[in-house]
């Protein structure tokens, strides 16, 4: 290594950043400070230099002191320099015996720790404490004075590497050539040499920053093997017994060597050997690896979960000894992730120059704008960057249909026209090669133009969802996929009635529930077939502009070419109220418009809900409802009710003004400036409408120029259909269709229906706004392919689906996933033909022979035959091995149990049998066209397993005690007859048994004065079955 980097662990975030640059080869150090960095460019100015260096082969950066820098030298000479600016100086400390200096340690305080090469005559390990030779007060040199060793350790033994720990200074762990990693306590020299862990993996020591129990080293340069381990392995008693120099053989025999924590074979790709090891200084458990090749990988270490009660004491985490760590049991840990930041100079698919690979790195103490650590990087051409690590990838599905789904604020679908071409983009991505699926940036403008674009009632839906979304975070810690998962495990699916109760507190949602319910209704009572033409799940877009979709999937048989005449003969048989207010052209196509979208209210209907409305408080609602369906005189009723309030009446008064109201003039002008005073006081949005309507005296204004936007679309569609002209009718329903769409309003289902392609959009834009997978898919089963079936819409509501299913999967909720598997089988069929088109699923479970491992059932590699089919249960059809014998009666299981058959009765310890028993329905299996027992009197039997009465049929002199307990006995018999038919297997012995056999055996029949046994019946088995393994 001629060059390496080190990150100061004293850059705080927020402060300055200071790095130091390491040239071996011209022996200088040089103390950098970052002054700007953007994601391409790091620009820094050097704080320090310090040329006057001895040649080295080991260094260490003080952790506290910036302008303390220890080498170690090849002659075994260890310098302690100063390259503060106008300090710099230095000072010796020599060794006895003149060899290699393999690793120098400074710790957070004036201890500085020597690694050497081994020799006969002398130790391999030295620390000084240079507290001594620092400048006096006053003074830039160092003192010059000779030191000895304060600690003299490893006789014999060659240091590899070197590691202080940060949270106990005086605590120092060592790696021996090929022997052991060794830590060493210097408060206690007479603990010997401590705890060791007998490793090969003695170099590159690292500790983590933040959870120091946990050290890192590397194998020598031929193996590529890192070794994590966990210095709680011993205790303090432990240590002193097992050191070189202290203990008996028999206290060190009878206790094992402690074990490596984890273990990561090849962990870089080869060829090429370890250069470093670093731990991250802001995430605990994040490692890096840097190869000889510029191979940078980042290895994230998880801990297995632990009981609190056994990690936990009266003093956990307080530093009061600086022992504490060794009174706390360790604990495992495992690999999390692993990702390479940089590959090696060769790879294939990053191929550069040798001088441009990765020399050296560290971690910084910053993280990136992904909450992940950053590191600090020097290429071999003197390049320095900072990069971060990536965060962990959101699963993506790959389906089969040719689509792969993100999850974006917009939405792209890229399609394949085979397999080689998908695979061609894929490898593009992965050579780091720029794709050619852009998205298009006047589309993307677009979608922003139209979120950015005023809808009150839109808004009011996204600005709740987040606060709903916070509380949850703060309440329960939960997101957007766990208000999934507990809709999901509340019984979220295809029924919207059951899904109306789950979704409560989401008025939006709640809404499109109930307009599909009420589609639904309408669909399943054929309510909106007329002339051989299905009408179903449509919205208002489509009846007002005649778009049937796909009509000849909803054409049953000869019908009309004319739309409007299916459409007036809807309106006639359903007897749909007639309108008032607007005058029309078409008041069949907005009368069928209104009962779609359950807007269609009687004089009846508007005055039962305008009492409800009232006698929860609701006036002005009930009041803008009476003056939308144009009853004037009701809505006066209701604000001057008994139970309004002054500002009721008010409303009232204005009401009442705006027929009187003179349209020219400065009175007019007045008029509309009072009714703005008045609204600028109100938040009600009811309110806010009816003045908006008071002051233009009209609907159709108001809801033209935006001021009904602050009411929900529902509303707004019923203002609409009521009040507008045909001409301004089409364009608000178009333009509205067109904004809900892009928005991904989830009340535009109202316009769009279910079963039109723009319903399809808006979902894909709700999806985007609102990762709701769920509710697009529950939502759209129904009309997939039903009434839906072009190719680009069933492949992208598939990858939705599918993308559900995974989902449940995850979460391992496979119940609510067949579930749903099996509801959307029972809602997607054809349309004409009433055929599923979905194929039903194969069988998930079957049975197979314990020794051919074949299935027992007719397949096309093994057919049953009329010789071998009646055996079917109890031999395997193809290697002809039987189920066990029974441990009790030896007899074959799966053959008839004859104490429990229909015909056999006993009394005390004799069987009779009834020979004129109908034994039609008592066999196990029936092979032949009469499979449902049905033939003779088998009929005549409610259950197989029905008690028979003994009571006479008069008696009702019971108590109820005595019905509970003959009802209970009654049960219990049942259960009995029932449990007999059933096979026992012991876990422990694997002897099996007749249910009732091994009742018996083990329970006893207490009636009958016999005790039961608590050992196996089969003979020479000791196996306690009863108590063990059953």
């Amino acid at each position: 290594m001629e060059t390496a980097i080190r990150y100061s662990r004293n850059s705080l975030p927020g402060h300055d950043q200071r790095f130091l640059l390491v040239d071996v080869v011209g022996k200088a150090f040089k103390l950098e400070k970052i002054t700007k960095r953007t994601s391409k460019t790091l620009l820094h100015e050097t704080l320090t230099t310090s040329a006057k260096v001895p040649p080295f082969r080991a260094f260490d950066w003080h952790p506290t002191n910036e302008s303390l820098i220890a080498v170690g030298q090849a002659s075994g000479e260890t310098t302690l320099l100063s390259i503060a600016e106008g300090q710099q100086d230095s000072v010796l400390f020599p060794v006895r015996s003149q060899r290699l200096c393999n690793a120098v340690a400074l710790n957070s305080g004036n201890l500085l720790a020597a690694g050497l090469d081994r020799v006969r005559t002398d130790v391999c390990l030295n620390i000084w404490d240079f507290n001594h030779r620092l400048p006096a007060a006053g003074m830039t040199a160092f003192a010059k004075n000779y030191s000895e060793p304060v600690h003299r350790l490893a006789s014999g033994e060659p240091i590899t590497s070197l590691k202080f720990f940060h949270d106990d200074p005086q605590l120092l762990v060592a790696g021996v050539k090929g022997q052991f990693v060794r830590l060493y306590d210097l408060r206690d020299p007479a603990a010997g040499n401590g705890l060791q862990f007998a490793t090969r993996c003695v170099h590159n020591l690292a500790i983590d920053w933040l959870d120091e129990n946990y050290i890192a080293s590397c194998a020598p340069s031929a193996d590529p093997m890192i070794s994590v381990w966990d210095r709680r392995m011993g205790s303090r008693g432990q240590l002193i017994q097992s050191g070189v120099g202290g203990g008996n053989s028999s206290a060190s025999s009878d206790q094992r060597q402690p074990e490596v924590s984890l273990e990561l074979k090849k962990a870089i790709n080869q060829p090429g050997s370890i250069w470093s090891l670093r731990f991250s200084k802001s995430k605990r458990g994040c490692l890096g690896v840097l190869s000889s090749t510029g191979h940078l990988r980042m290895y994230e270490l998880a801990k297995d979960y632990m009981p609190i009660s056994a990690t936990t004491t009266p003093l956990t985490r307080v530093v009061v000894t600086g022992q504490h760590w060794e009174t706390e049991p360790p604990q495992d840990i495992c690999l999390d992730r692993t990702q390479d930041i940089e590959k090696q100079f060769s790879h294939p698919s990053a191929v550069k120059a040798e001088k441009a690979r990765i020399v050296s790195f560290d971690f910084t103490t910053t993280m990136s704008r992904d909450k992940q650590p950053e590191l600090i990087t020097l290429t071999g051409d003197g390049r320095i960057s900072i990069r971060a690590t990536a965060p962990i990838p959101e699963p993506s599905t790959f389906e089969a249909s040719g689509c792969i789904v993100s999850g974006s604020k917009t939405m792209a679908l890229n399609e394949f026209s085979g397999a080689s071409e998908a695979v061609e983009l894929l490898q593009s991505l992965a050579l780091g090669e720029k794709g050619s699926a852009k998205q298009d940036d006047g589309d993307k403008d677009s979608v922003k133009t139209v979120l950015r674009k005023k809808q009150t009632s839109y808004q009011r839906h996204q600005a709740e969802t987040s606060v709903k979304l916070a509380l949850l975070s703060l309440k329960l810690e939960l997101d957007k996929d766990n208000i999934m998962r507990e809709r999901a495990v509340d019984g979220y699916g295809i029924d919207p009635t059951d899904n109306k109760e789950v979704i409560q507190d989401d008025e939006w949602l709640l809404a499109m529930w109930e307009w599909i319910e009420h589609v639904t209704s309408l669909h399943e009572e054929n309510q909106v077939i007329k002339d051989n033409l299905d009408l179903s799940y449509l919205g208002v877009h489509s009846i007002w502009n005649e778009d049937i979709p796909n009509k000849s999937i909803r054409t049953f048989g000869p019908t009309s070419a004319r739309v409007s005449k299916t459409v007036e003969g809807l309106v006639n048989g359903l007897d749909i109220p007639p309108l008032r207010g607007a005058d029309t052209s078409r008041p069949a196509h907005r009368q069928l418009c209104l009962y779609l979208a359950n807007l269609a209210w009687s004089k009846d209907l508007i005055r039962l809900a305008t009492i409800r409305f009232v006698e929860r408080g609701d006036h002005t609602k009930a009041a803008f409802i009476a003056l939308v369906a144009s009853e004037r005189d009701l809505a006066h009723e209701i604000l001057t009710g008994a139970s309004s309030t002054p500002a009721h009446k008010s409303l009232s008064l204005a009401i009442a003004g705006s027929h009187r109201q003179i349209s020219f003039g400065s009175t007019a002008e007045a008029w509309k400036q009072s009714i703005n005073a008045l609204a600028d006081e109100t938040d009600e949005p009811y309110a806010r409408a009816i003045l908006a309507y008071v002051k233009h005296s009209k609907w159709s204004t108001p809801l033209l120029n935006g001021e009904l936007d602050i009411l929900s679309l529902y509303f707004r569609t019923a203002v609409a259909l009521r009040h507008l002209s045909d001409v301004d009718l089409t364009s608000w329903i178009s333009s509205t269709t067109e904004q809900v769409v892009a928005q991904g309003d989830i009340e535009g289902v109202l316009l769009t229906g279910l079963a039109h392609r723009n319903a399809v959009s808006l979902f894909q834009a709700y999806i985007a706004n609102f990762s709701d997978v769920q509710t697009a898919v529950l939502a759209l089963c129904p009309v997939i392919p039903r009434y839906l079936n072009d190719p680009d819409i069933i492949r992208r509501f598939d990858a939705w689906r599918n993308d559900y299913r995974h989902i449940l999967n995850s979460w391992r909720l496979y119940i609510e996933r067949a579930t749903l598997d099996v509801q959307y089988g029972q809602v997607a069929i054809d349309n004409v033909t009433k055929q599923r088109v979905l194929p039903v699923p194969p069988p998930q479970i079957r049975l197979v022979c314990g020794g051919s491992g074949t299935a027992i059932h007719d397949t096309a590699q093994n057919v049953l035959t009329p010789a071998n089919a009646a055996a079917i249960g109890t031999v395997c059809p193809k290697c002809g091995r039987h189920l066990p014998r029974c441990g009790v009666c030896d007899l074959w299981l799966g053959t008839e149990d004859e104490s429990w058959l229909k015909w056999a009765s006993s009394d005390d310890d004799q069987t009779t049998y009834d020979k004129n028993a109908d034994l039609s329905s008592s066999a196990h299996t029936v092979v032949g066209p009469d499979a449902k027992g049905t033939g003779g009197g088998g009929g005549k039997e409610k259950t197989r397993f029905a008690p028979v009465a003994t009571g006479a049929v008069g008696d009702k002199a019971d108590t109820n005690a005595d019905a509970d307990a003959e009802q209970k006995k009654r049960d219990d018999e049942l259960l009995d007859e029932n449990m007999a038919r059933m096979l026992t297997f012991c876990m422990n012995c694997s002897h099996a048994f007749h249910w009732k056999h091994a009742k018996i055996w083990f329970e006893g029949e207490p009636a009958k004065g016999r005790a039961g046994h608590r050992v196996c019946p089969v003979p020479k088995c000791q196996c306690a079955c009863y108590d063990d393994g059953m």
